[in-house]
């Protein structure tokens, strides 16, 4: 944050690029705060470094430290803010999270013509691992499955713990067809990785469900068509026929 030091005129002009987009996230806006804030401190320190009267260089050293206390202030909120919308095993984003940036993104589809995916990852059998190697093993096990997929995602992408063993990603500007490439080289990736506990390999794979909305699509429906085919991509898994409705 401290190191792009922006003029500030560069960071208005961000800022109100920033603001001219539907349902900004509130954490953009603290940590813009906190630059603008940094930038006023440097300044009221610079001047008390030039200022001759020594009235006039404790008073700005006064407002740069009345400052600085504003700024820790506003750490400490985005600090809190981040907490409350991360997943606390896995460090990804968590389900509250995820919808917030989900009416985000749908709304930058519907702004700007856009295009946006929705993937769903569930781990195939992920009972049997916690009875066979107990619970921690299985944390562990969802932590290694964050790993891969912040190593898979593109910057601006979104990866969340949706709940229990399922994750979720958002892949902004994704068609369907280059979504499931995505999916795939995911889905590649955790079935070769070793998953382990105490030099044990854990066996793991994972069904994928994957949708794909355009500017005219319904906006519930992107959430609902990527679980249906994660459904059917489970029962496909576990070798039961496909339904009608499925």
């Amino acid at each position: 944050m401290g190191e792009r030091r922006l003029s500030p005129e560069k960071l208005i002009e961000e800022l109100r690029a920033q603001l001219a987009e539907p349902d900004i996230d509130e954490r953009h806006v603290l940590t813009w705060a906190v630059e603008f804030k940094e930038l006023l401190v440097d300044a009221y320190r610079d001047a008390a470094e030039a200022a001759e009267d020594e009235l006039l260089r404790r008073l700005y050293l006064r407002v740069a430290k009345e400052e600085q206390q504003r700024i820790d202030d506003l750490r400490a909120e985005l600090q809190a803010m981040t907490w409350a919308l991360t997943d606390s095993l896995t460090g990804l984003e968590n389900r509250r999270s995820f919808d917030r940036r989900l009416k985000t993104e749908i709304a930058r589809v519907r702004r700007y013509g856009q295009t946006l995916a929705c993937v769903f990852i569930d781990v195939d059998n992920f009972k049997a691992v916690n009875d066979r190697w107990g619970h921690v093993a299985g944390d562990e096990v969802l932590r290694q499955m964050a790993a891969l997929l912040v190593s898979a995602v593109r910057a601006g992408d979104v990866a969340a713990r949706y709940g229990g063993d399922e994750f979720a990603l958002l892949l902004p500007h994704a068609t369907e067809q280059s979504a499931r490439r995505a999916a795939e080289r995911l889905t590649d990736a955790v079935h070769q990785h070793a998953f382990t506990w105490e030099d044990e390999v854990i066996p793991l794979r994972v069904s994928v469900g994957v949708a794909c909305m355009g500017k005219d699509d319904p906006l519930e429906d992107l959430v609902r068509r990527a679980d249906e085919d994660l459904v059917r991509a489970k029962r496909a898994a576990a070798g039961y026929p496909p339904t009608e409705n499925r």
